[in-house]
């Protein structure tokens, strides 16, 4: 928290080019076409940074470790309404934040 009382989350930025929203696209519309290994490069790129922003919520690694596992499966199951006009990443962090600052 800093001074003011306001929790501030740093995030890593990541690629927001059109290239980088493709790929992302590319990847969700393989998983909801069935093929549940495409959501694999998800997590392995996004893991560290979500339990890291867990983690500063709930201070606590386990904590922040299954508060992030919880988003992985909230967005895997939500999938289909990642309309694709930002980064799959920001969505996701979104999701994960919501679930770290309810517990």
């Amino acid at each position: 928290m800093t001074a003011a009382g306001v929790l501030t989350i740093d995030l890593a930025i990541r690629d927001a080019s059109p290239a980088a929203l493709q790929d992302d696209r590319q990847i969700v519309d393989a998983v909801l076409a069935g093929d549940r290994e495409a959501f694999r490069p998800l997590v392995d790129r996004e893991s560290a940074s979500l339990v890291r922003a867990c983690q500063r919520i709930l201070g606590d690694q386990l904590q922040a470790e299954d508060a992030a596992q919880e988003a992985f499966v909230t967005a895997y199951r939500s999938l289909a309404s990642w309309r694709g006009d930002g980064p799959f990443g920001a969505w996701l962090a979104r999701i994960a934040v919501r679930i770290a600052l309810r517990q």
